[in-house]
This record gives C-alpha cells, sequence and structure tokens, in this order.
C-alpha cells in the first residue's frame, strides 16, 4: 500500500506539472545553447524569430547591455529605397536601465542606408555593407557623420559598442545587424563576439567570426587614431 501511495503521489505530482520525472531531469540538464537548437526541431522560424531567439540568448547573458537587431526593409517610395531599421525588430534589454531604453526609443526613430558610397550608412549601416564587425570603446569620440545616433548617445551617457554581421550560410549574404550597447566603456569584446557566434550558430546563422577562426583585426579598432588603448 506504501508503494502504490507513493506510486499515486509521484503521478499526481507529473499531472500537476504536465512533466514528468524524467523530463523535468532532461530539461534541468539542458544549456542555453542547447535549448535554442531544439527549438529548431519544431517547424521551421522565420528569420525574425530565429533572430529573436538569439537575442534573447544574448539578452541573458549581457544584461547590462541592450541587444537590437536592425533589418532590411524596402520602402515604399519613388523610387523605393532599401534601409536598416530596428523599429518592430527583436530587442532585449534584461535588466531595466531608463537611459537605454530611452536609446532604443530613440533608434527606432532612425532608417539606415544599405548601399555603398552612401552618406547615410553609420552604424549599423557600414557592417552590413562591409560585412566585417565594428566595436567601439566610447561611441562618444565618434563625430557625428561617423555616428548618426552622436547626439542621443551623448544625451544617454552610451558609451561601448559592438555591431556584428548575420549572414546566411548558405549565402554568405548579409541579412542583418546585431548591435550591443552599453553605458561602460568597452575596452575588451571578444567574449561578446563569441557569445553572439553561438547564439547565432544555435538558430543556423553566421557572423564573420566563428570561433574557428581569429577575430578580424578590424574589429579592435576603428578610427584608430581616435583611441588610446592600454
Amino acid at each position: 500500500m506504501d508503494r502504490l501511495s507513493q506510486g499515486h503521489g509521484q503521478k499526481n505530482q507529473e499531472e500537476k506539472s504536465g512533466m514528468s520525472e524524467e523530463e523535468k531531469t532532461v530539461g534541468e540538464g539542458e544549456t542555453r545553447k542547447t535549448t535554442l537548437a531544439r527549438a529548431l526541431e519544431s517547424p521551421p522560424l522565420s528569420v525574425r524569430d530565429r533572430l529573436l531567439q538569439a537575442v534573447r540568448y544574448i539578452g541573458r547573458l549581457r544584461v547590462d547591455m541592450l541587444v537590437q537587431v536592425w533589418m532590411p526593409v524596402v520602402k515604399q517610395t519613388s523610387p523605393q529605397k532599401r534601409v536598416l531599421t530596428t523599429r518592430d525588430q527583436p530587442y532585449a534589454l534584461e535588466n531595466k536601465n531608463d537611459q537605454l531604453w530611452l536609446f532604443r526609443s530613440a533608434s527606432e526613430g532612425f532608417e539606415f542606408g544599405t548601399e555603398a558610397g552612401g552618406d547615410d550608412l553609420g552604424l549599423p549601416g557600414r557592417v552590413f555593407v562591409q560585412q566585417l564587425p565594428e566595436w567601439s570603446p566610447n561611441v562618444q569620440m565618434y563625430n557625428g557623420e561617423e555616428y548618426l545616433r552622436h547626439a542621443d548617445a551623448q544625451r544617454y551617457d552610451v558609451r561601448g559598442s559592438l555591431a556584428l554581421p548575420v549572414l546566411d550560410p548558405a549565402t554568405r549574404q548579409c541579412i542583418a545587424v546585431i548591435e550591443l550597447v552599453g553605458r561602460i566603456e568597452k575596452v575588451q569584446c571578444s567574449s561578446d563576439v563569441e557569445i553572439v557566434s553561438r547564439a547565432l550558430q544555435a538558430v543556423n546563422f553566421s557572423s564573420v567570426n566563428s570561433l574557428e577562426t581569429p577575430i578580424p583585426e578590424v574589429l579592435f579598432f576603428h578610427f584608430v587614431d581616435k583611441f588610446h588603448m592600454c
């Protein structure tokens, strides 16, 4: 009777939770990366949904930073123009930070060019066109032409920035840009690059920096004469 009662108790607990003890054990043992990859076993996700999964993963590991996606959209103008926008695109801001939230809102009002040679590239436009990552310890050290959100960066005290291209593994074409910004100067970014790379790999995208190859030197200095690193 005791064993029978225990069996019924275990069954009732499983029914309440909706999971068996075996399922709980498996779930607790999974890493975040594995959880992301397992999501792909469901019906195919859209590009936006896959990027949302990646952004959530990055956001959980970089809780002090704003993580946002810039996607190309076609503006119904005459003639039509393709621009990068972060409006209605995935983003993550895990820790409540009014300044970064305001910077996110300001970023939604910007559109960047997607054609080489344009004067409206800024960042993330340069990353999208060149398909190369760009890192700055402090974006306030750019001028207004190099960083079109310069005034907002000063207003909301945004400093460290990292932007990486999101590549389609089949075509090696850039389909989006993931940007990380924070309110402290970023003198190291290799761990951030690795986190973004892992997140993108988990949802079947890639970036310029794979985990098997060195990080391009261009990532470490942009407008090198503006920065002095200790």
